[in-house]
Parts: structure tokens; sequence; C-alpha cells
């Protein structure tokens, strides 16, 4: 099971993995910063959102068929939708996908890379198309005498109180950033960029993995095929 860490993680959702790792010793768990890199499955999962965690749960079969041969292994996942990270919850995620392979998609052997710049504008377009298309079907469903369930409601006004958050804070750098010279400017970009690298650096050093060496036209040229070997987490 693979945590994608939105943020900080709070010592309640600590215990509960740590209660969850010592319940379930046949399951392996890790966790990874989302705000410093990225799998390649995870367009087929709700978007990342700053301070938002996400769970999926990975499953590999043996799938050679009637080789004597060759082992073929094949990679399926399961995505947790739920925001509730109580350990009841979790374990029921978990003891889900533990009796019910068929739960499981599959999906091609995720890779990871750094989260940039680009990839982050475009998981946030697709979490505003996500609440955007959420919201035209709220109102359908109200204009037809529905009323949407409460706890619905209070997740849409968590969202939009996180987006004002932000473009708050980006109307203020930007209200500072246009008060410095060039130089202060330049300065700063370095610095942040330092400083993202370092992070960068020592997730992956934790992690032991390597930075995916794929650029930016390789991974829009991937999409399509990424589209045929997925299937949606969703």
């Amino acid at each position: 099971m693979l945590l994608f860490k939105g943020g900080t993680v709070g010592d309640a959702i600590k215990g509960n993995i740590k209660s969850l790792i010592e319940t379930y010793p046949e399951v392996q768990f890790a966790s990874i910063d989302s705000g410093l890199l990225e799998l390649s499955m995870e367009k087929k999962m709700a978007p990342f959102e700053a301070n938002e965690h996400r769970v999926a749960m990975f499953h590999r079969t043996d799938d050679s068929g009637d080789s004597e041969n060759e082992e073929v292994l094949k990679t399926s996942a399961r995505s947790y939708k739920s925001s509730d990270f109580s350990l009841d919850a979790l374990k029921s995620f978990v003891d889900a996908g533990l009796n019910d392979e068929a739960a499981f998609k599959k999906t091609a052997v995720p890779t990871v890379k750094t989260r940039t710049k680009k990839s982050m504008e475009k998981a946030q377009k697709r979490a505003q198309d996500a609440a955007a298309k959420k919201s035209d079907y709220g109102g359908a469903q109200g204009g037809a005498g529905d009323s949407a369930p409460a706890g619905g409601s209070a997740k849409d006004a968590r969202k939009v109180e996180r987006e004002r958050q932000r473009e708050r804070a980006k109307k203020e750098r930007e209200e500072r950033e246009a008060n410095m010279t060039p130089e202060e400017v330049a300065e700063a970009e370095r610095k942040k960029e330092m400083e993202r690298r370092r992070k960068i650096e020592e997730e992956m050093r934790k992690h032991d993995i390597g930075e995916e060496g794929e650029d930016e036209s390789e991974e829009e040229g991937d999409d399509d095929d990424d589209e045929e070997e997925m299937m949606d987490l969703d």
C-alpha cells in the first residue's frame, strides 16, 4: 500500500498507518512525497492537491498462463476514494484488497519522476475540471429535486477555501515581486530552485529511486499509450 503524501502527515494518520503495518505483516507499506515526486499512474487517480493525502494499493500476479519457461508478472492497482483516514476506514480498504482481487484494475508498471511546475499545473487543471463536472452534476440533481449530501457540500466548501487561500498567496507573492529589482527576483528564483532540488534529492535518496529520464515532450507523446495500458482507477 502506498501513501501519496500531499503535505505534512498528522500524528493521527501516522498512528493509523503504524497500526496497519502491525496488523497486516503480509502487506508492504510505503509513502511518497507527492509535492516532489509523481507516479505515472497518478493521471488515473484523483488529481494531486496540496495538503490532500491519497492512497493506492498494488497487487502483482503471475500471468504466465501455459508458459513453462517464463514468469510473467502483471501489476494491478486500486485507489482509495474516501477522504476518511480513520483506522477502521483504512482497514476496510486493505481487507477489501486482500479478499477481492477483482477490485484491482490492471495497470502498467508505475514509473517515478520529479514533479515539475508543468505537471502541477496539469494536475490543478484536472482538479478544477473534476470539481466543475461534479458541480454541474450536483446542479442537475438539485434541479431534479435531489439535495447534495451535507458531507459533499462541506468538502466542496473546503476546496473553495483552499483555492481562495492559494489565490491570495499568489497575489501577495506577485505584489512582492513587483517591488523587487530584477537582480532580487533572479536571486529569489535561484534560491527557490536550489531548495527544490535539495528536497527532491533528499526524497529520492530516502526511497532509493532514480529520476525518470523522459522529458516533457516524451511525456506528452506517451499519453495515448497510457490510455490504452491503464484503466481508470477512480
